[in-house]
């Protein structure tokens, strides 16, 4: 299962080399720390997928996998955490465009689109330790403010509708909405004991759980 993970800018320390250069440096991921996801990645996460790959690790926008912004010229782990190099194609419109966000400081900060290989985590104490990671994609992303605008009708109903587990709707909660763990964990629970009292009443019906979602999702925006 694809996961993302945002680091902030100023965290990440992106850094736009000087004058009219395309290219910047900064971090994607650091060690140590436990995040909102209440996971902390190992300074060896990165070594399998950093020596054994086969192709490139694509720089995109916003995680849109059809926008190639640039690409990578340098990745490395170091004791900070995963050290990032890259290059924006020149003579792109969106790239020429980032390039003057990153200058400007009013990107988010970059985030990775990763999977674990198999036994890649191991949960100590309530946190997930990520110790093997299949890096797939970097993003330059540009988060809005209020993460909860981006939740509408559609995206709701999508999101239920595709929807394997349970799971999938927190990760969706996290990755989309902006929810922490915890909190992604909450509003599910509380959405599966209502849609299991109408399940006993022979009314479960999935657009009264989106109904549900929406208004839980409005009141969030009200607080």
């Amino acid at each position: 299962m694809m996961e993302r993970k945002l680091l902030n800018y100023d965290t990440a320390k992106i850094a736009m080399d000087t004058g009219t250069a395309m290219t910047f440096s900064g971090y994607a991921s650091t060690f140590g720390n436990v995040d909102s996801y209440n996971d902390t990645i190992l300074p060896t996460a990165y070594e399998k997928t950093l020596t054994n790959r086969k192709n490139p690790v694509l720089m995109h926008y916003q995680h849109d996998w059809n926008v190639v912004i640039g690409k990578f010229i340098e990745l490395r782990s170091d004791d900070y955490g995963l050290f990032v190099k890259g290059e924006l194609t020149p003579g792109h419109s969106l790239a020429t465009d980032v390039a003057a966000s990153m200058r400007h400081g009013t990107l988010s900060g970059l985030s990775i689109g990763y999977s674990l290989y198999d036994n890649g985590s191991k949960n100590v104490n309530g946190v997930r330790q990520l110790s093997d990671i299949n890096l797939h994609e970097i993003s330059v992303v540009v988060t809005p403010a209020d993460n909860y605008a981006r939740v509408d009708q559609s995206s709701v109903k999508s999101a239920l509708y595709e929807a394997k587990s349970l799971a999938d709707i927190e990760d969706w909660l996290r990755d989309s909405v902006g929810f922490s763990r915890q909190a992604a964990t909450t509003l599910v629970s509380k959405i599966k004991n209502l849609s299991s009292d109408l399940v006993k009443k022979d009314e479960f019906d999935v657009k009264i759980i989106e109904k549900m979602f929406e208004n839980r999702l409005k009141s969030l925006k009200k607080d």
